[in-house]
């Protein structure tokens, strides 16, 4: 049998080895995400270079914070930086595509399918004034200074209290 050697990889092996360690790395970064990663051939082919890259820059005489590391932990060590590079990525659009989509306003929404779904998952993780500062913001235009005045509360307030209900609302939606 022939030895390990990395200089003799191709990139298909470093194909299918991205696709081993996101298989053993699912149950850790969620199912959902490596599905999704697993399907897109960008973030593939930016974990299979990363591994390749791991190779190249690895060096045996290399000592961490808890001893020496071998080649296969630095590896794994750039893989995840990888799927975490992908998985920060992917959140940002979804989170991106939530804030146009509420922003877009009430002409924009009401003819959509999935406007339902948004204001049902607004009302099921924030408070009613939560949803209700959300929807006087971004489906009748107020500003937070006309919120706050209408609530004799100060317009900061208005904006941290919008800001932290979007979060929920992201978390819940992610």
């Amino acid at each position: 049998m022939e030895s390990y050697n990395p200089e003799l990889m191709d990139i298909c092996e470093y194909l299918r080895l991205a696709r081993r360690i996101i298989y053993k790395l699912a149950n850790k970064y969620g199912k959902n995400h490596i599905t999704k990663m697993l399907k897109d051939e960008e973030a593939m082919g930016n974990l299979a270079s990363e591994l390749m890259f791991a190779d190249m820059k690895w060096d045996a005489n290399y000592k961490g914070v808890n001893g020496p590391i071998n080649r296969f932990t630095y590896r794994k060590q750039r893989a995840i930086w990888a799927i975490l590079a992908f998985i920060n990525t992917y959140q940002k659009r979804r989170f991106i595509s939530l804030d146009r989509l509420l922003a877009k306003g009430r002409d924009f929404l009401q003819p959509h399918s999935n406007v339902a779904s948004l204001k049902e998952t607004v009302q099921y993780c924030c408070t009613k004034r939560e949803a209700e500062w959300i929807n006087l913001y971004y489906l009748h235009n107020y500003t937070f200074r006309e919120i706050g005045e209408q609530y004799k509360i100060t317009h900061a307030n208005v904006h941290h209290t919008i800001k932290t209900a979007l979060l929920k609302v992201r978390k819940e939606i992610a």
